[in-house]
């Protein structure tokens, strides 16, 4: 999975860390609850992924021209954005109570990191933390 980084804002570092901290300490407690309590969130947060798959879609295609895209692109892609920060603010709001629904959270967290061209962070990146422990719910090699 490739990613690049993001230049299109999202969660700050202290909301996600708090975030994934407070679903980590809770992973064990809600093993047992079923992954429908968490549809809605799961829901969301897969829309949310989907807009931001295709931000970056955008922002790629435009990477190599000189001059700005087209009006109507970047009004799509303020568009997109604007979607996507109302969709991350709509899932941080739900607690999630399943491990899929920590799962979800965790993956949308991880695009909002600044990751590098390799999808890593560097250790000494005030993000490393919240990148790890993402990795650690989604079972990915960090």
């Amino acid at each position: 999975m490739s990613k690049t980084p993001s230049s299109h804002g999202g969660v700050s570092r202290r909301a996600a860390f708090s975030g994934v901290l407070a679903l980590a300490g809770s992973v064990g407690v809600v093993s047992a609850v079923p992954a429908s309590k968490d549809a809605r969130l799961i829901d969301l947060t897969s829309q949310a992924l989907a807009i931001d798959e295709e931000i970056i879609r955008q922002t790629e295609a435009w990477s190599d021209v000189l001059e700005a895209p087209p009006a109507h692109v970047e009004a799509q892609e303020t568009a997109l954005t604007q979607r996507l920060r109302q969709l991350q603010t709509d899932v941080a709001s739900i607690q999630a109570q399943t491990l899929a629904g920590m799962k979800a959270k965790a993956r949308l967290v991880l695009s909002s990191l600044p990751v590098n061209q390799h999808n890593r962070i560097d250790p000494d990146h005030s993000e490393f933390m919240v990148w790890t422990l993402c990795h650690d719910l989604l079972g990915l090699d960090a």
